[in-house]
C-alpha cells in the first residue's frame, strides 16, 4: 500500500492566524506520541498475534490532514502497514465523548452489516485524562482522497458537525 500521507499538506493548508492552526500546533507539541505509538503497537499485536516483536511504529508529525473536527496522522509500521490516528482538535467535553462513542459504534455496525467500505477501529480513548493527553481513534487506513475545499465549503456551516466529520 502507498503511504497515505504522501499528499497530505500539514500546516501548508492552514492559515497561521486561524484557531484550527493554533489548536493543532498545541496538540503536536504537547501530546505524548511515544505513548500513542505503544498503544498502536499493542493494538496491532492484539489484531495480529503472530506479529514480529521487531515491528516498530512511526508517526510523522509534519505531514497530516485535517477535517472539520479532527487532526489525522499516519501511523506507519516498519513492515509497511499503515493505520490512521484521528484526534479531535476541538474542546473535549461530554458531548464530544458521546459523539466519539456514537461514531465508533456506527462505523462498526455499518461495516458489519453492509458492503460499504468502512475502516476497522483498532483502538480508541475518549478521555484526555490518560497518558497521550487527548482522545483518539486508531483505525484502518482506506484509500481515498480528500474533498477539495470548494466542495466542503459549500456545505452550510450549521451542518458541518453532522455532514463532514
Amino acid at each position: 500500500m502507498a503511504k497515505p500521507s504522501e499528499d497530505w499538506p500539514g500546516f501548508a493548508s492552514l492559515s497561521p492566524r486561524s484557531e484550527k492552526y493554533e489548536r493543532i500546533k498545541i496538540i503536536l507539541s504537547s501530546a505524548n506520541f511515544e505513548h500513542l505509538k505503544t498503544c498502536a503497537l499493542d493494538a496491532r499485536r492484539r489484531q495480529q498475534v503472530d506479529l514480529s516483536p521487531d515491528i516498530d511504529c512511526h508517526i510523522n508529525l509534519t505531514q497530516f490532514a485535517t477535517g472539520f473536527d479532527n487532526l489525522v496522522l499516519e501511523l506507519s509500521f516498519s513492515d509497511n502497514a499503515y493505520w490512521i490516528a484521528r484526534i479531535p482538535y476541538r474542546t473535549v467535553d461530554d458531548s464530544t465523548k458521546t459523539s466519539l462513542l456514537s461514531e465508533i459504534a456506527t462505523m462498526n455496525i455499518v461495516r458489519q452489516r453492509t458492503s460499504i467500505p468502512i475502516p476497522r477501529i483498532f483502538g480508541f480513548e475518549i478521555s484526555a485524562e490518560q497518558p497521550f493527553g487527548y482522545p483518539y481513534i486508531l483505525m484502518e487506513c482506506l484509500g481515498g482522497r480528500q474533498l477539495d475545499n470548494g466542495l466542503a465549503s459549500s456545505i452550510p456551516q450549521q451542518y458541518h458537525p453532522k455532514a463532514a466529520k
